[in-house]
């Protein structure tokens, strides 16, 4: 669980190395690839963490604000070529949202 919370404390901002920014939280990869928001909110909804922790709450914030008025999110994609990633993206994020609600 220290992990996980300390993971959470981590989001937005920019890690200990070198070649790593903060903006990589924000820049997607699906099927997961590398740690991003994404990736950690799913990892961190499946030990059970709750949503009203500040980092967790502060990235599904971030979410909903980039989401779409059409219901999809559309991402800054790191890797993959295929047409439907926003929509495969965006049913990740939904799966990740309701974990959080549940």
């Amino acid at each position: 669980m220290k992990a996980g919370t300390l993971l959470a404390s981590r989001f937005f901002r920019r890690d200990a190395y070198p070649d790593s920014a903060a903006v990589f939280w924000t820049k997607f990869t699906y099927p997961f690839w590398f740690t991003d928001l994404l990736s950690s909110l799913d990892s961190l909804s499946r030990l059970g963490f709750d949503r009203q922790e500040t980092g967790i709450k502060q990235a599904l914030a971030w979410f909903v604000a980039k989401q779409r008025s059409s219901g999809v999110w559309e991402l800054k994609m790191v890797r993959g070529a295929d047409k439907a990633l926003t929509l495969w993206l965006s049913l990740a994020i939904c799966r990740v949202m309701k974990s959080f609600c549940d």
